[in-house]
């Protein structure tokens, strides 16, 4: 039994009409009347007499309808009740950021959580992934987008996404590697990161097969100065497919090879504050914005 059965029910009961009921549930009349059909088949009983003027109830219908009206003001309470916690949920939550705000969908999660828990403040913070590991567990941060799953028993995760990752060298460069093999490719210049940095064991995964390792020229310390240090001539780097298209759309940097490696997108957060209300609202709200 479905809640829009009963409330289906009890407007056929007040408007003792099916096209009436159907107008003022903004829904077909066919529906309607499959939804009496399906009420009366599940609890074996006939709700309603059909007569030239219309529908009226039956005895039993009778019978039924203060329990059904009682049912759905329940349900309705439960969803408002529901309503009223959400905005409840008052204080700053401070999450961290590991990528371009853009390509963290940043601004539809702001605008999920500020319609559906408008006391809660946003603080956001750039920080390189295993930074963030660290703030979260401590305390630093409430949660934050890293890649890859926890590395602490402590925390927990919620996947969100996965990323292609593309190897990328400046616009300018682009006749220059035309035909280039990668133990060629090894002889040029680098961007790295972080040594525990993921890009980093991705580039090292990318050339084990030639025995080789590109020198690290120049390391950043965060995944988005790639980007910029590419474009600036510095050297060739990894950057996530999506960023990719867009630099080179620009003829920042030119695409040399796609989708070499991929990678996980994560939302972390300490185990033991796994049922708190500001914890949860972040997570529900990411999800939704992720799924689609």
């Amino acid at each position: 039994m479905e809640l829009y059965h009963l409330k289906t029910f009890l407007a056929v009961a007040e408007s003792q009409h099916l096209t009436r009921a159907a107008e003022r549930l903004h829904i077909s009349q066919p529906s309607v009347s499959a939804h009496i059909k399906a009420l009366e088949e599940e609890l074996g009983l006939t709700l309603f007499i059909r007569t030239p003027k219309g529908m009226r109830l039956s005895h039993d219908g009778r019978a039924i309808n203060r329990e059904a009206s009682a049912a759905v003001q329940a349900a309705e309470a439960v969803f408002h009740k529901a309503d009223q916690l959400k905005k409840d949920i008052t204080g700053a939550i401070r999450t961290g950021l590991n990528i371009d705000s853009r390509f963290l969908k940043i601004s539809d999660l702001m605008a999920v959580l500020k319609a559906e828990f408008p006391g809660l403040n946003l603080h956001f913070f750039q920080r390189h992934s295993l930074d963030a590991h660290d703030q979260v567990l401590n305390g630093i941060l409430d949660i934050a987008f890293v890649f890859e799953p926890p590395k602490s028993p402590s925390l927990a995760g919620k996947h969100l996404s996965t990323f292609d990752i593309s190897v990328v060298a400046p616009g300018k460069w682009k006749d220059r590697l035309a035909g280039k093999d990668l133990k060629e490719l090894a002889a040029f210049p680098w961007i790295w990161t972080h040594d525990s940095c993921p890009f980093n064991r991705i580039i090292k995964t990318i050339f084990q097969p030639t025995h080789l390792l590109p020198q690290k020229n120049i390391v950043v310390d965060h995944e988005d100065a790639i980007t910029e240090m590419v474009a600036s001539g510095a050297g060739l780097g990894l950057m996530l497919e999506g960023q990719a298209y867009e630099a080179a759309e620009r003829n920042w940097v030119s695409i040399l090879m796609d989708r070499v490696a991929s990678i996980d997108l994560y939302l972390i957060f300490r185990k033991s504050r796994a049922d708190e209300a500001m914890i949860n609202a972040m997570i529900r709200a990411a999800c939704r914005i992720w799924e689609h």
